[in-house]
C-alpha cells in the first residue's frame, strides 16, 4: 500500500494491482483459462477467486476519482475478456 501526505495514495495502488493481475491472469489464460479451455463457469469462478482479490486488494480504504473508477472498468473488462 503506498501512502501520501493525506492518507492512501490511489493512482499508485491502482497502477501496480492492475500489472500484478494482468500477469497472473496471462498464466491462468496459458493453462487453459479460456474460452478454448475450460468451461465458462468454471472459468468466471477462477476469476473471482484468484484474480479479483489480486486487483481489489486496498480497493475498500480507497477513495477514486471519476477517471479512476473508469480505469478500473476498463482493467476488469480487460481481465474478463482474457477468459471469454
Amino acid at each position: 500500500m503506498e501512502f501520501a501526505k493525506k492518507g492512501l495514495h490511489a493512482p499508485g495502488i491502482l497502477e501496480k494491482r492492475s500489472a500484478g493481475a494482468i500477469r497472473t491472469m496471462a498464466l491462468l489464460n496459458s493453462i487453459g483459462v479460456n474460452r478454448n479451455g475450460f468451461k465458462l463457469l468454471f472459468c468466471a469462478q477462477l476469476y473471482s477467486c484468484f484474480i479479483r482479490p489480486k486487483f481489489e486488494y486496498g480497493f475498500a480504504i480507497s477513495r477514486f476519482s471519476a477517471p479512476e473508477m473508469k480505469a478500473l472498468e476498463r482493467l476488469q473488462n480487460k481481465l474478463v475478456s482474457m477468459f471469454l
